[in-house]
């Protein structure tokens, strides 16, 4: 990636530039509706509370993103998108910008391709919208090359464990 010193004014601003410069170094082609899908996502949840804390926006969650899944079937249409956006955008997330995180965790980045796929295929099938169906079908198609795009974008935003360590060390 190509060291460019540039003014940013918005977190907005900041991670479409970031997104736009990570495609392009990786030969990576997405729309633009769905590089502001990426940068509404990231810039959304600067603080990762907004979207992994239980709130009025996200009640369930905290839950296994399988369970959510699951009861999203029984769910009336409205609610079932809201639900099954939130699985969408929960892997989307956590598997791309924080993937190194997974390697803790009691499940496998497989589960949270799966299950990121399955979200964003089942909106695909559901929304009425043409526009929102043909973007959430381009996020089921390219899932695992966006978590690869997420993943350098976490790895060229975060300090890591060690930077903060070594930071300490030398106050």
């Amino acid at each position: 990636m190509k060291n460019k010193l540039s003014i940013i004014e918005s977190p907005s601003e900041f991670f479409n530039e970031l997104i736009e410069r990570i495609a392009i170094d990786n030969s990576i082609s997405i729309s633009d509706a769905l590089k502001f899908y990426l940068v509404s996502l990231l810039s959304d949840n600067m603080n990762p509370d907004n979207l992994l804390k239980k709130s009025d926006k996200h009640p369930y969650a905290g839950q296994p993103l399988s369970i959510i899944f699951n009861q999203a079937q029984m769910e009336l249409e409205n609610k079932k998108r809201q639900m099954l956006k939130y699985v969408g955008d929960y892997t989307l997330y956590v598997g791309g910008y924080f993937s190194d995180s997974l390697k803790k965790g009691i499940v496998n980045y497989s589960y949270y391709v799966s299950m990121g796929e399955d979200a964003f295929n089942h909106l695909s099938s559901i929304s009425k919208q043409r526009h929102v169906a043909d973007l959430y079908n381009d996020i089921f198609k390219n899932f695992v090359e966006l978590l690869l795009l997420l993943k350098e974008a976490g790895s060229l935003t975060r300090t890591s464990e060690t930077e903060l360590l070594n930071i300490k060390k030398k106050n």
